[in-house]
């Protein structure tokens, strides 16, 4: 076999020959390095999606052409020797055609901001190119099963997609309709021999040969960093060597005994975004023998670390494997190369044709595992041998067959073969039993034999794609009973139960390691002697020596510790239960000629073990496929405005070739590197970059000292630093940055700079603050009656607390900013900002020039939420400090992990309320003092906690009331705007008030919020009358169409029924005053500019982010205009063409920008009336040209300043929704499931529904993280724990409602003269989701009755905590289990405000 040192590949069908690269380098910034920049480093650690591409190569083992979707920031350039890689570019381009799921996502609102767009285009394109997926059950033509069948694997296909923006129902839409035409010849064709990946497919059989190419890899003297130039290579040495069979691998150990085995390369890749792998790497996936799964009648029972007889088959070859029935084997083959995927189908198809046999259990248990292993991008090139060889303690792989006693067959060509149980294998963290000089080849897994029963459980946060909390894995061998035991189970042997003759037990999460249960498993079999009883008696006596055996101390790392350790009793009865109920349903069920497990009295005995309510297993855990509807009205009145227009960018952005900040590319461009505080208070005693410097490519460390103008920043109060001078005062602030020629290299660069600190007191927590008295500016407090005598005149005062944990905005696309200096001090700044002009001001500012000689472009935003608005500036100042300190263009990308320490996010909150109420449940008085955690600097937080004010009424009115609030100052990263901006944690505080109102005075919610909401003409407590009320109307339609009265009866039925799986109902309204709350940034500016031959060039202040602002501003340009809105084009958003704008915030940039719009194109008529009155008839076209010959201008500015405005006046209007939430959750684990959530929002006359239904559905699913999932953990020191998307995890496809259904209030207009009649949409559908919060605690009410004889309300409301995560849940039922776990000093985890 021959050897090279050259990589070849395709990038779409462009041929690519190396012979000096980098082999750490990943493929996705060589991809993105070539010009195609589709693919998008949304998280770089696999877990998002944004980077995917389809990957087609000649497999060594199965001898054909496989392909697949993966996730190229995982893998390194050595890996992609042989492979044709399809990018999205690939697939489809707006210059020819867009392959069928790039055409569905663009009509169905599939695609808003568009960062994730690519992502999901390769994955789906993945899963239509594969015949066997889409192939018709039976026929030709596809039947309604085969289509559900079809979008439920697309729905598990993409667990490992991330998007912020859609919600995924639009997604999901757009992959229904592709599903709907599969039978439609075009389509066929299209994804069919004229797709590109069919040629992708010709090239992988041109490069086949590649795959028995022995490569060695290493890294070139030089590099190219930027632009051509080269410099010494400033990384890491690396070795990158890649045998193709078992012998030369072998060797390859010998030679080389302290590298790494790269596979899937999910662990190595990581390594190498993070600089932390080894120098020598050796790729094992081309080693055929590698890959084998196959069944063995060799049994592996009892061999131990000395056995060196054990025989594999040395097969190369998929056709070479000999068949072996399952009802013979004794143990599965897994070769080590043998990836997840491969080995599910594997599993999975074993379990299709033996689904009742004992051996079947070994693959089920395996299977369940495997498939929430990572992700569907991840599980396509890891593998199951390389997660044990990590042996992590929270290892997917490591427990499931550390419970089967699997060997692990370790071999050298000095030393020969070995097999090694695993539990002597794996040694503790990061450490296994595996010698310098061997090679883990294969693993022999024991088959369940007959009456061995096998299970995995793993907990997370999230259903997929998600890091254990706590797993196990159980193996229990059972026999029948003796005679003599059956006499002594029941009197005439009628009845008796199984005896347990082994049991193993394996737990990840609970340890440095993963353990088992010594003193369980003694108990269980009596010590050895299997006399033991398998009943719940003996289970639920075992469970106290199971807290003998996995204890955790209040300290111990991961936290979550009552709730780790009642999830590892919930698991072991969960066992039980499932075990006893299968033991009596395949009894029931199998094959007449099937041999029986089990006797009559045996089954008899079982059978009393469970009853029918004693599912544990939610019907929805393995969810069925996902709907949604729509409801909504087209104005006949307008021909554009109000009809359905496609998100006008959507079809650049699914074939990848739109352009955001992050991909903008200046001729000469540097990049930028924070250097950021490592402490949460502190004074800086030095600073040293010298090391930093000295590395070549890195051109300047840049700090204070180059501030030419002033370093004090801030939206509203300039109390930030642009560079810390003396001190810091949280976690992530900037002390410099490190420019060099590549981002790589900025970021390990400024890993070397040394900041020496001297410690001060932190401030961390609400409570903290309080506590010293820390604030910033003055309270805010709005009342109106008099509480004293409101409280004296209510039957009832109620008195609680409500904590709300933050959240993070986790746009896709991170902060990032070029600065790109220009003649005469003058800076332009391409920056992801919904706020160019604050952009402007604060740069002119830290640079020391006028506002005017800043120019700052805007051209789309991947992502936002609030989290550009303010908290982008910081990052454009360093820049262009950088920038004129170095005199060239200087680009700051923000990695995951920076973005989401340094940027802030929602404010976690603090409420303290007293209501009082009459004994008829109306309101009478109100008195809400609200805290929020502004973090170190004031940023947005007045306005922020402002707006939480004048919402904490909600949609109820209170003719006493007191809402007061105050800013904390702490040590934490600022934390700034996020969609709602204050409203959803003023909204919920009533809507929590209301459910235990309602249950402690036993009073039905619904009537209760109908005998207290506002009316026309009712005024606020900060003054402003409520006009235009819909409520009304809004709740009637939402009990109608939500079916609610029938389906709290369904939840009260369905709970009757069931145990462990409960459902609760919860209904939710918001009130939302729509304007900014500082009077001067109500207004907008726009350009319109009208051609000569027609064509209409519009300029506007709002910022694209995704929500469709270009569509709407070209929909109401046309109608104003009269002409196609093809004849529009929307220019980027920049300062030279609109300059003073307010920020593209607040759910007014429709309202704002498009009423300037209209104003300008009304201006233009104005203008032109003159020529059209003399030329009638004539169309747009010609009456520009007419105008044009006669010097009449052809451009017109428009300017809008919202009226009305004033104090005690500060809402133009309000907007009004409603929602009934439905879940499920299950009582074990604390799962909760989304059933169904159905929305009525108020948006006047829309104009454009489809996108006004896409920004409520993708607001829904954003809030269910809020109230149900996301939860930001935070050190002492102010730190984020979890800033990165491995950890904090926000909503992904298996957390959406089952079904949703949003209906657009009919026949609704605006009373107030805003753009067409028609009312904001962006933020507040969010505060919709607090009924299926609220759901939550219905859940929780119900499981707690289980346990209680009070017929009545259970859970104290009095202290509520958002969010309801599964941890949350399950402890708060308080079952025995539950109180099983109960220590003094371990409290539940608590929300950390």
């Amino acid at each position: 076999m021959s050897t090279v040192n050259d990589v070849q590949f395709y990038i779409n069908d462009t041929f690519f020959c190396l012979t000096e690269f980098r082999p750490e380098e990943s493929l996705l910034d060589y991809i993105r390095s070539t010009g195609l920049k589709g693919v998008k480093g949304g998280c770089r650690e696999g877990g998002c999606g944004a980077c995917s591409v389809l990957a087609t190569y000649y497999h060594p083992f199965y001898k054909k052409i496989l392909s697949e979707s993966i996730a190229t920031c995982l893998i390194p350039l050595a890996k992609a020797d042989g492979m044709v890689f399809t990018t999205s570019e690939g697939l489809g381009s707006v210059r020819g055609q867009l392959h069928p799921i790039q055409k569905a996502l663009v009509e169905n609102r599939g695609s808003q901001c568009g960062y994730c767009t690519p992502g999901f285009v390769v994955t789906l394109a993945d899963y239509f190119d594969k015949p066997e997926h889409i192939k018709p059950e039976n026929g030709e033509k596809h039947t309604d099963k085969d289509k559900k069948r079809i979008l439920k694997d697309i729905e598990e296909t993409l667990d490992g997609n991330l998007c912020r923006c859609t919600g995924y129902r639009g997604i999901l839409n757009s992959a229904a309709v592709v599903i709907e035409h599969l039978d439609d010849p075009k389509v066929k064709e299209q994804l069919g021999e004229s797709s590109p990946l069919h040629r992708a497919r010709n090239h992988a059989s041109e490069l086949s040969h590649r795959a028995s190419v022995s490569l060695t890899y290493l890294s070139p003297k030089n590099v190219s960093l930027s632009y051509g130039r080269t410099k010494p290579n400033p990384f890491s040495s690396q070795v990158w060597i890649r045998p193709v069979s078992l012998d030369e691998l072998l060797k390859t150990r010998q030679e080389h005994p302290h590298a790494d085995f790269a596979s899937g390369c999910s662990e190595v890749g990581l390594q190498m975004v993070q600089h932390r792998q080894k120098k020598e790497q050796i790729d094992i996936t081309h080693v055929p023998e590698l890959h084998l799964l196959s069944l063995s009648e060799r049994d592996v029972r009892g061999l131990d670390a000395s056995s060196t007889d054990l025989q594999i088959p040395s097969l190369t070859s998929l056709a070479d494997i000999p068949p072996t029935p399952l009802s013979s084997a004794q143990s599965f083959i897994m070769g080590s190369a043998a990836t997840l995927a491969h080995t599910i189908d594997y599993a999975d198809e074993i379990i299709k044709k033996n689904p009742f046999l004992p051996a079947a259990r070994t693959f089920r248990g395996i299977s369940s595992i495997a498939h929430v292993f990572s992700s569907y991008h991840i599980r396509k090139v890891a593998t199951a041998v390389a997660n044990i060889s990590l042996s992590s303690p929270v290892s997917d792989m490591l427990p499931p067959l550390y419970a089967l006693n699997t060997g692990v067959v370790c071999e050298s060509s000095k030393t020969g073969r070995r097999v090694v149980p695993l539990p002597v294998f794996h040694v503790g963290n990061r450490r296994t039993d595996l010698h310098n000089d061997e090679v883990v080849t294969h693993l022999y897994i024991p088959i369940t034999r007959p009456r061995e029963y096998y299970r995995c459980y793993k907990q997370t946060r999230r259903q997929e794609d998600d890091i254990s909390i706590a797993n196990a894995s159980f193996r229990f061998f059972l026999r029948p009973p003796t005679q003599e035991e059956k006499n002594t189970d029941s009197e005439d042997g009628s009845i008796s139960f199984p005896r347990i003759t082994e049991a193993m037990m394996a737990f990840g999460g609970m340890s440095w390691k993963v353990v088992s249960a010594p003193k369980t498993i003694a108990f269980l079999t009596n010590n050895g002697k299997g006399d033991r009883r398998f009943t719940r008696d003996v289970i639920n006596e075992a469970l106290t020596y199971l807290l003998e055996d996995l204890p955790l101390t209040p300290n111990a790392p991961g936290g979550q510790i009552r709730y780790r350790r009642t999830l590892c009793l919930s698991h072991l009865f969960k066992f039980f239960l499932e075990t006893a109920q299968e033991i009596v349903h395949t009894h029931k069920n199998a094959p007449q000629d099937m041999e029986r497990e089990w006797d009559d009295s045996v089954i008899a005995g079982v059978s009393t073990q469970f009853d029918d309510r004693e599912a544990t297993t939610s019907l929805y855990e393995h969810s069925p496929v996902t709907k949604g509807s729509e409801d909504y009205t087209v104005p006949k009145e307008t021909k554009i405005v109000g009809q359905n227009v496609p998100h006008l960018q959507a079809r650049v952005q699914t074939t990848g070739e739109t352009l955001y900040a992050m991909d903008t590319e200046v001729n000469g461009k540097l990049y930028a590197a924070v250097v950021a505080s490592t402490k949460g208070h502190a004074k800086i005693v030095s600073v040293d970059a010298s090391e930093a410097v000295k590395v070549p490519g890195v051109v300047k460390y840049v700090s204070l000292s180059d501030v030419k103008g002033s370093n004090a920043i801030g939206p509203t109060i300039h109390d930030e630093e642009c560079f810390a001078k003396e001190e810091v005062t949280c976690v992530g602030q900037v002390i410099g940055v490190i420019v060099a020629e590549s981002d790589e290299l900025a970021h390990v660069a400024a890993t070397l700079v040394k900041v020496e600190y001297e410690d001060l007191p932190v401030i961390n927590t609400i409570d903290d603050a309080i506590a010293a008295d820390s604030y910033f500016t003055v309270p805010i407090e709005h009342t109106k009656g008099d509480l004293e005598k409101g409280f004296a005149e209510s039957d009832r005062i109620f008195e609680g607390e409500i904590r709300m944990a933050g959240q993070i905005h986790v746009t896709l696309e991170t902060q990032n900013t070029i600065c790109i200096p220009g003649e005469d001090g003058s800076m332009e700044v391409i920056a992801a900002t919904q706020n160019p002009s604050l952009t402007q001001r604060l740069v002119a500012k830290v640079i020391g020039t006028d506002h005017s000689n800043v120019h700052v472009i805007a051209k789309r935003i991947g992502g936002a939420f609030g989290g550009k608005e303010s908290r982008s500036c910081y990052l454009s100042c360093a820049a262009a400090v950088a920038a004129q300190a170095v005199n060239r263009p200087v680009h700051i990308v923000l990695n995951r992990t920076e973005d989401m320490e340094q940027a802030g996010g929602r404010h976690p909150w603090l409420v303290r309320y007293k209501i009082g109420v009459k004994n008829d449940g109306k309101f009478v008085a109100l008195d809400c003092n609200q805290y929020s955690n502004g973090g170190n600097t004031i940023d947005l937080s007045q306005g922020i906690m402002n707006r939480a004010v004048v919402h904490a009424d909600n949609t109820y009115f209170f003719p006493h009331i007191r809402s007061y609030g105050r800013v904390c100052k702490t040590h934490r990263a600022s934390n700034t705007a996020f969609r709602g901006f204050g409203a959803p944690q003023g909204c919920t505080i009533m809507e929590l008030i209301v459910e235990r109102v309602s249950r402690e005075m036993n009073l039905d919610s619904i009537k209760l919020r109908e005998m207290n909401f506002y009316k026309d003409d009712d005024r606020t407590h900060f003054g402003q009358e409520i006009m235009d009320c819909t409520i009304p109307k809004m709740w009637k339609n939402l009990l109608e169409s939500s079916d609610y009265e029938k389906r709290r009866k369904e939840a009260d039925e369905f709970n009757a029924k069931h145990k462990y799986i409960k459902r609760g109902l919860g209904v939710s309204t918001l009130k939302f005053g729509v304007s900014f709350e500082s009077r001067f940034l109500n207004q907008a500016n726009a350009l319109v500019h009208l051609h000569q031959d027609g064509s209409v060039r519009l300029c506007h202040g709002g910022l694209e982010m995704g929500q469709g602002i270009h569509t709407k501003m070209a929909q109401i340009a046309a109608e104003v205009l009269g002409c196609d809105i093809s004849q529009v084009h929307v220019a980027d958003t920049s300062t030279d063409t609109c300059c003073n704008t307010s920020p593209t915030a607040a759910s007014s940039g429709s309202d704002l920008n498009g009423m300037a719009v209209s104003v300008a194109c009304h201006n233009l008529l104005d203008q032109l009336k003159p020529t059209m009155d003399a030329n009638p008839g004539k169309t747009l076209a010609e009456i520009a040209r007419i105008a044009y010959l006669n010097r009449v201008p052809l451009s017109a500015r428009g300017h809008y300043a919202t009226p009305t405005l004033a104090e005690g006046h500060p809402f133009a209007y309000f907007v009004f929704g409603g929602s009934v939430g439905e879940v499920e959750i299950n009582t074990l684990n604390g799962n909760t499931k989304v059933i169904r959530v159905d929305a009525v929002y108020d948006c006047g006359k829309s104009l454009n529904p489809h996108l006004d239904i896409g920004q409520i559905e993708g607001a829904i699913v954003m809030g269910i993280g809020y109230y149900l999932l996301e939860e930001p953990f935070v050190g002492p020191d102010g730190k984020l724990i979890n800033s990165n998307i491995g950890f904090y995890k926000i909503p992904g496809i298996s957390n959406i409602p089952l079904e949703l259904n949003v209906t657009l209030l009919r026949d609704s207009s605006n009373k107030f003269n805003s753009i067409f009649s028609s009312k904001a949409v962006g933020e507040p559908p969010l505060i919709l989701s607090g009924s299926a919060y609220l759901a939550a605690l219905d859940a929780i009410d119900a499981a707690k009755r289980e346990h209680s004889k009070d017929s009545g309300p259970l859970l104290d409301r009095s202290v509520m905590h958002i969010p309801a995560t599964n941890e949350r849940v399950r402890m708060l039922i308080e079952d025995p289990m539950a109180k099983m776990t109960e220590q003094a000093s371990v409290p539940l985890t608590t929300i950390p405000t």
